[in-house]
């Protein structure tokens, strides 16, 4: 879902390798494991577009990230601090963004990364898309969207109160 609403932005132009990144979008994810499963999928849906991406996550080598990064990716998908690391040190160069993406936005605000997605935010450009997928949108979560979205629509995939309805849950005791 998340490669289908950065598809038009990241085919628009290409990204040709420099010394520093110039992605033309941006994922921004709570953990590792999900980076990477993200990266992969992104990677596999725009194959044929011949479309890069790379990933930055802490834990990782720094310099194995660069040279990705010089790689010239069109996506970069990160979690929220090395991601603004690599945007301070100058290996992300942001101007180019058109879009970021925020999954599991209620678990990132969880862990506490609000300062940090409010921070990379403010050194994207503003004629940007935002997209915010969350599983829940406690009053948090609603406050981030209003707070980076303009003109969003909500999409929602069952109504509340809804889900599980045709699920009948068993306890067996061993």
């Amino acid at each position: 879902a998340i490669g289908l609403a950065l598809a038009p932005v990241v085919r628009a132009a290409p990204c040709p390798p420099a010394n520093i990144a110039a992605p033309l979008a941006l994922v921004i994810v709570p953990t590792r494991e999900l980076a990477k499963q993200v990266d992969e999928e992104l990677s596999w849906l725009f194959v044929p577009a011949g479309v890069r991406v790379a990933s930055v996550t802490g834990g990782a080598s720094y310099r194995d990230e660069r040279r990705a990064l010089s790689a010239g990716p069109a996506i970069v998908v990160g979690t929220p601090g090395r991601l603004l690391d690599h945007l301070q040190r100058g290996s992300i160069d942001p101007s180019r963004v058109g879009a970021v993406a925020l999954d599991e936005a209620d678990r990132m605000l969880d862990l506490g990364f609000r300062d940090d997605i409010e921070s990379i935010l403010a050194l994207l450009p503003d004629a940007r898309r935002t997209h915010l997928v969350s599983a829940t949108f406690p009053r948090e979560v609603r406050a981030l969207a209003d707070a980076i979205q303009t003109d969003a629509v909500f999409a929602e995939g069952t109504p509340l109160g809804t889900a599980n309805e045709d699920i009948e849950h068993l306890l067996h005791l061993v």
